[in-house]
């Protein structure tokens, strides 16, 4: 009798078991179908996907704009330390900042935030504090 209890036990945890490899595949299949739904038959990427050109024209203007935003000061007032801080800050921290934002929420909470919009979006916001920065001085 007790090995008849601790046989039926023992087929319950493999049935669990097997259940749970089942559903662990399914949701495994599930993430491959969303990937190659965001890719299209040529492989390019899908829609929702910045284009390249504005991630790298959006990189370049946080940088010169972030060098730029201190000419209106006079030379006494843009000490050198400042404006590298200001430079690695709007060309490398912010966009840092929300692709790591972006890795977590993909992460934990299974969002499929890809990783150029993060920092599309980072470097987006840059320009746009730049540019309210600009405003204030002139």
């Amino acid at each position: 009798m007790i090995n008849d209890h601790s046989s039926r036990q023992t087929e319950a945890s493999q049935t669990e078991a097997r259940e749970t490899e089942v559903r662990q595949t399914e949701v495994r299949q599930t993430e491959v179908r969303q990937t190659e739904a965001m890719t299209t038959q040529t492989g390019q990427p899908s829609a929702g996907l910045a284009p390249m050109g504005v991630t790298l024209a959006l990189a370049v203007i946080a940088f010169c704009g972030s060098l730029a935003v201190f000419i209106p000061l006079p030379a006494a007032e843009r000490p050198l330390p400042t404006v590298v801080i200001m430079a690695v800050i709007h060309t490398v921290g912010m966009p840092t900042l929300f692709w790591l934002m972006a890795q977590g929420m993909n992460r934990f909470l299974g969002e499929r935030i890809a990783s150029r919009n993060a920092l599309t979006l980072g470097w987006l916001l840059s320009v746009v504090w730049l540019l309210v920065k600009m405003g204030q001085y002139s």
